[in-house]
Formats: C-alpha cells, structure tokens, sequence
C-alpha cells in the first residue's frame, strides 16, 4: 500500500483526482471512534460522501496487523447486499481506490444517530427492533448458496484475526471455558450458508428520525453460518440490559421477539432444527458477552464494576452450562440482577 494517509488538508486534492469539482465541497469532517479506519464526511452541494481509508495496523491495545484486503472487502459485500436485498437498508457504493485502499459511499442525508446510541439512553424500540431482525433473514435469505458471492469472499483472514481470534478465543485463561469455546467455533466455522456482514454490532445500525434503518461497515463479512450475525447483534442488547436493568424486561421481551421473527423469516435452506439453531445464537450471545468484558475489545460501555461482574457471570454461565435458549438467558439473568447470583 501506499504511504499515502487521507487527512483533511489532503481530501479536496483527492477529490480532485476522481473529477469531484472542489467547489461542490461545502465541508469536510473527520468521524472520530475508528480504531483501525481513517474515517472522512464530505458534503457537496448535492450529496454526502463517506470516504473510508484502512489502517495497516490497529491502535496498541489490540497488537494486529492488519488484512489489507478488508476495505476491498466491505466494498464488495456492500455492492452485493445492496445488488440483492434491492434495500434501502444499504447505502450505495461509488468507488474502491485499489492504490490507495480507500472506499467512497455515499451517505443518507437524513439525520440519524447509531443504534448504541439508542440502546446506551435506555431507549428499547421495538418497532427498530422488528425491522432489523426482519430485514436481516430476509438479506441472508437473498444470498444463500450463491457461488459467485462465495468465490468473492475466499480471504477470510480479517474475520479470523478480529472475530475469531480476537472477540472469540483469546477472551480467556479459564482452560475449561476456552475448550467449550474452541469446539463450538471448529463446529460453526464447517457451515456455510450466506454472505453475513460479520460485526452486526449496534454501533453498525443507523435510525434515521423516521426510524429507517441503515447497516454500514463490513469488513468482517464472509460467507458463512448467520448465526453469528443475529447472535453478536442479541449479546450487545443484553449488554445495554444489563446496564439499564431498571428496565430488563424491556429488553428481554425485546430480545425474544427479534430471534422469533429472524427464525420465522429464515430460509428452512439452512440444515438444522429451529432448535439447534437457537442454541448456537445462544452460545455466540455467551461468547460475545464475555469478550466483551474480558478480552482486548472491552466494551467502552462497560463501566461500572458491578455490571462488568454481572456480565462476566451470565456469559459464563451460558458457555459452561449449555444454556440453549433465549428464554433460558432471561432467566439467568434476571435471576442473577435481582439476586446477585445465578440459578442453577
């Protein structure tokens, strides 16, 4: 790659190259929070950009260098999920910068905030929530066993290094915790169904004012099992449910109906029982919940010590005790938030 760093005294120059007239330019804004991107928004006359520029290496904390090949990456998977959701969840893709890594997309010109946002105020929308889980089976419907998509995600080193590793083995020194965690990923790792977007976090799911919803950022997608997918999004619910327990309920009645919805609008083209399928959700929500208090990519959320424990606990609790259900994961932790520990 280049040496060439996209900064804000740079970007119009850069522009200039892709035949953006510079005087179409109103404003140009860094987007702070990226550990691993340099983020830019570009304001024409007539359009937003979003100009995103990958890192070779991650910020210290997590140690990585980095696949150069993610932002070709996200810039692929987001010409097909818009190409076949036909959505308006996805924005449109404008140009991939091989030279340079760089990706344009353009940007909703609606205000919006993140869904973390949202979810760390307290607010529990279920209409949101609806929306996302069924959109999300229909996407991963649209692009099961295709094989074109498939042959373009062959390199899977980014979701390896950030998903798997990172978010997924090297969370803990418990050996009997970890064994449970390398088998269950060496069994989920053997299927794959669809084009996932691979880091379906809340901080990844734009609402607009009039509750549209946007998915951005996929660099982690793959071809793989979607479990992962609606799992990682259910863990980081429970993390706001945790935090906000004043209003748990809220969230877990939330919680139950988004995996009921995604289940009942999931092609039956994925080989396994309803079951078995919420019990791998279920596992991915004790994965991520303990990654996310324990491992390198902590959850900035995360604060109060009490709530650090209480997170810690119900992850292991569903990790160690097979715990298999949503419905099984409300009672643990409602138990645990009224009684200070687990049941049996």
């Amino acid at each position: 790659m280049s040496e060439f760093v996209l900064s804000e005294k740079n970007i119009q120059k850069y522009l200039e190259k892709l035949n953006i007239n510079s005087q179409s330019i109103l404003s140009v804004k860094y987007l702070p929070g990226g550990v691993i991107n340099h983020v830019f928004s570009v304001k024409l006359k007539d359009k937003t950009l979003i100009l995103k520029q990958g890192l070779e290496s991650a910020k210290s904390i997590f140690n990585l260098k980095l696949n150069k090949e993610r932002i070709k990456n996200e810039f692929t998977a987001g010409v097909f999920f818009k190409k076949y959701s036909k959505s308006a969840f996805f924005t449109d893709m404008q140009h991939f910068d091989q030279d340079f890594n760089i990706l344009i997309k353009k940007d909703s010109l609606e205000e919006k905030d993140s869904l973390s946002t949202l979810l760390s105020r307290g607010l529990v929308d279920v209409e949101v929530g609806e929306k996302i889980s069924k959109e999300l089976a229909m996407i991963h419907n649209k692009l099961m066993h295709r094989e074109d998509i498939m042959k373009s995600f062959d390199n899977k080193k980014t979701f390896y290094q950030i998903k798997i590793n990172l978010q997924c083995l090297d969370i803990t020194d418990d050996k009997k915790i970890r064994e449970k965690i390398e088998e269950f990923i060496r069994s989920y790792l053997y299927h794959e169904y669809t084009l996932i977007h691979g880091d379906l976090a809340p901080k990844n799911i734009l609402i607009t004012k009039d509750k549209k919803v946007i998915f951005i950022d996929f660099e982690e997608a793959h071809y793989g099992n979607p479990s992962l997918d609606i799992g990682y999004l259910l863990a980081h619910y429970y993390l706001n449910a945790i935090i906000n327990n004043k209003i748990f309920d809220k969230y877990s009645t939330l919680i139950k109906r988004m995996f009921e919805i995604y289940i009942s609008n999931l092609s039956n083209e994925i080989h396994t029982t309803k079951l078995e399928y919420e019990k791998e959700v279920s596992m991915f929500i004790g994965i991520f919940l303990l990654s996310r208090v324990d491992g390198k990519a902590k959850a900035p959320e995360l604060v109060n010590n009490n709530d650090k424990e209480n997170v810690r606990k119900i992850a292991k609790s569903i990790i160690v005790d097979n715990i298999d259900t949503i419905e099984k994961i409300n009672i643990i932790c409602k138990s645990l938030l009224q009684d200070g520990k687990p049941i049996a």
